[in-house]
């Protein structure tokens, strides 16, 4: 689960502007990488090569926080709490606040203090949808998904597995 900030810059698209910018003149090798592995067409027998699990790297995520702070004192963005039904309105009110562009950067620096590898997960899954077929995606995050490990490690423990079945059946 996102938490408010982070829900914000997704849906006030700072992603997608991110990685427009970066991968039409920074990143263009990383562009050209991956529209290569996203035309390789899978059969029944074949995989598709995934990409790897980390696509940014740390440079291209404090040139994330760079570039969301920026947008941020530019008034591009706003904190979930300020938000509205018409947020091109609250765009221009909350922009004319100095004070509250402050804030929003401060907000912006402890998250990305505090939660940059969520940060690099989250912008790398972005990044990866646009390219690949929901199946690879599913595929990677199924890898970094801890209950879905405990879940076939549990299946392929007959004995727990078993046991577990036992339990439910006498309910």
């Amino acid at each position: 689960v996102l938490s408010e900030p982070e829900t914000a810059l997704v849906l006030q698209g700072a992603y997608d502007r991110f990685f427009d910018k970066i991968l039409s003149s920074s990143r263009t090798d990383l562009a050209k990488e991956m529209y290569s592995r996203s035309t390789i067409s899978g059969s029944d027998n074949t995989k598709i090569p995934l990409p790897p699990k980390r696509l940014l790297t740390p440079a291209d995520i404090r040139s994330l926080e760079a570039f969301i702070l920026d947008q941020a004192t530019n008034g591009k963005f706003v904190p979930v709490d300020k938000q509205i039904d018409n947020i091109e309105s609250n765009e221009k009110s909350f922009a004319s606040s100095i004070e509250a562009q402050r804030r929003l950067a401060s907000d912006i620096r402890k998250l990305f203090a505090t939660r940059s590898d969520r940060i690099q997960r989250l912008a790398d899954t972005l990044l990866r949808e646009r390219f690949f077929r929901s199946s690879a995606n599913l595929r990677l995050q199924l890898d970094d998904d801890l209950q879905f490990k405990q879940a076939l490690n549990c299946i392929r423990d007959r004995a727990r597995y078993d046991a577990i079945l036992q339990r439910s059946s006498s309910l």
